[in-house]
């Protein structure tokens, strides 16, 4: 396939050459700055969710800790198993 080709005059050209030049060096520096920051202000915020987490973890593993603690506690009221009688006598 044949490529097709623009024929410019030279402010046309010149154009071209000063978009290019914003897109490469401006418009690149701007996107990059923008990145950045996006990236800064993502690490900031998945590190209070992290130390939120924590927070909520350990809260939730002391209520597990003192409820399993409860749990393993004795219980007075149960009877204890009953050991099967043998017969007395054998005939």
């Amino acid at each position: 396939m044949e490529e097709k080709k623009n024929i410019l005059t030279y402010e046309g050209l010149k154009k071209y050459e000063e978009e290019l030049h914003e897109l490469k060096v401006n418009k690149r520096q701007e996107v990059a700055q923008k990145i950045k920051e996006a990236r800064e202000e993502k690490a900031a915020e998945t590190e209070e969710m992290g130390k939120g987490e924590a927070s909520g973890g350990i809260g939730n593993l002391d209520k597990i800790k003192s409820e399993n603690e409860k749990m393993n506690e004795p219980i007075e009221s149960e009877p204890e198993a009953a050991e099967p009688k043998e017969e007395e006598s054998r005939g």
